[in-house]
């Protein structure tokens, strides 16, 4: 329940740091994350966690004979049996290791997972930053202006044919997969029409979202990649089974 308490408590503080522009999106990506991360730390909230990589550091055999048991029913033990008493050794040992974690110890092991966050989804930063460098290239080149230039000639100075035909360009430039660029491109092509016609910039940013949105379901869109490689080897997920699940139908 705190853990739950902590992180709505962190996507709050962040809309309103950046809504109320008292920070930076980036600056404030960081920051807040990072501060009250520190919170559940000083919070005790990881220290089971803990417990956990103390228990596989300095008790293994222990760990490793309780978890070759963890899919049985403890019930079914005789009394005095030899499971029996690796659950005792077990508990025994995991009271030990949680008594000994302190605040420090909590603290370090936010560094563990930062790095271990960053071995994860690395490939998948890398794979977005060069989506974003070559479409910003494409763009450049004019490769959407043809698909821009139809859709501002239908839309003849009507508001209502203008938001058609923003909806339209969002959701054929999000095929790429990609949210910046995706962006970039409608509002480039459109804030000056929407500013002659004296449109409410809210339609543009409503109408790409909810375009974007949709195509960021795309197997190889954004979101999709990060899930993939955030589940990465977790038990009964992979690529296969997350892509599979997006199929229409």
């Amino acid at each position: 329940m705190t853990m739950t308490i902590i992180a709505w408590a962190m996507i709050i503080v962040f809309l309103a740091l950046v809504m109320m522009k008292k920070m930076q999106p980036f600056t404030a990506l960081l920051l807040v994350p990072l501060v009250f991360t520190l919170g559940g730390a000083f919070l005790g909230q990881y220290t089971d966690e803990v417990a956990t990589v103390i228990m596989q550091d300095d008790y293994e055999d222990i760990y490793d004979a309780y978890n070759a048991l963890e899919s049985t029913n403890p019930e079914d033990y005789a009394a005095g049996s030899e499971e029996l008493q690796v659950i005792a050794d077990y508990d025994a040992a995991y009271a030990e290791a949680e008594a000994s974690v302190g605040l420090w110890d909590q603290i370090q092991i936010i560094g563990d997972w930062t790095v271990s966050g960053v071995g994860q989804t690395s490939s998948t930063g890398i794979m977005l930053l060069f989506a974003i460098l070559y479409f910003a290239i494409m763009l450049n080149a004019g490769l959407f202006d043809p698909v821009t230039r139809a859709m501002i000639r239908f839309a003849g100075g009507d508001p209502v044919k203008v938001l058609v035909g923003t909806a339209v360009v969002a959701a054929c430039v999000s095929l790429n997969g990609d949210g910046t660029t995706t962006t970039l491109i409608c509002c480039t092509a459109f804030i000056p029409i929407y500013k002659k016609l004296g449109l409410k910039m809210m339609n543009l940013g409503v109408l790409v979202i909810l375009m974007n949105t949709i195509m960021n379901l795309l197997p190889w869109g954004g979101p999709t990649a990060r899930v993939i490689s955030v589940l990465q080897g977790q038990p009964g997920v992979d690529e296969q089974t997350i892509l599979r699940a997006l199929i229409p139908g």
